[in-house]
């Protein structure tokens, strides 16, 4: 057995690579709506990069999402005008700031990333999903999936014109056409996420039950954000996570 000791200010943990078998998956029927559910997802055009990372914050610091928080801004901006990515917040009556947030990447993995298929097909990366925490409970995980699930269905129809009423279907408040406004993925394309021991310990079980399978891991050792040299993070968050 091997053990590797995660230095002083650092953290460790278990990223898990997933994939959505669509057979796996229950049936759609069987989801929540958005509306259902009192959430709005709202497509964000033209994001500040300071409103984007408020957002960031309010869901993901409790989960030590650090991400984006030790890039530049220029950085954060440039992905988030990157014309492959849509952002969307998620809105509830009541309250004026977004408590909720799915971020969607079309890519073409590079080969050898854990994300690379055999056939070198592309695929709809989910790169943040997530709520406030004083939201869960409320059904919100599963309605969010099932709009992720509709937006990926749509994106890998034969024609574009296939995809023109996906938002009105899907709850998004865009209406017209189809929000993504790129070329559509193929038919071998897949869907992916990835999550780590950092996350909420009901995020796999969930990724699970909505249709999700690991298809790799590894282990990751980095600075934790709640610590100099960073100190991004206040250290009382995330207190599943011990400081070293």
């Amino acid at each position: 057995m091997e053990r590797t000791r995660v230095p002083p200010g650092h953290m460790g943990s278990i990223v898990s690579f997933l994939e959505w078998r669509e057979k796996d998956a229950p049936s759609w029927e069987s989801l929540p709506s958005l509306e259902s559910v009192g959430l709005e997802m709202r497509l964000q055009r033209d994001l500040e990069v300071d409103v984007f990372l408020k957002t960031f914050r309010r869901i993901g610091e409790p989960w030590l999402w650090w991400s984006k928080l030790v890039q530049d801004k220029d950085k954060v901006r440039s992905s988030l005008s990157n014309p492959l990515v849509r952002t969307y917040f998620g809105y509830t009556p009541g309250e004026e700031e977004p408590v909720s947030i799915i971020q969607l990447e079309r890519m073409s993995p590079q080969p050898n990333s854990p994300e690379a298929s055999e056939d070198g097909s592309d695929c709809l990366e989910v790169n943040f999903f997530g709520m406030a925490k004083e939201h869960t409970g409320k059904k919100w995980g599963k309605a969010m999936m099932k709009f992720v699930f509709e937006l990926f269905v749509s994106l890998r129809s034969s024609s574009p014109s296939d995809q023109d009423s996906t938002s009105s279907k899907s709850g998004c408040g865009e209406g017209g056409p189809n929000p993504f406004m790129i070329p559509p993925l193929s038919s071998s394309s897949r869907l992916l996420l990835n999550t780590c021991t950092q996350d909420s310990p009901l995020a796999l079980p969930f990724y699970a039950s909505m249709g999700y399978s690991v298809y790799a891991q590894c282990v990751e050792v980095v600075k934790d954000p709640r610590q100099p040299p960073l100190s991004l993070i206040h250290p009382t968050r995330a207190p599943h996570i011990p400081l070293l």
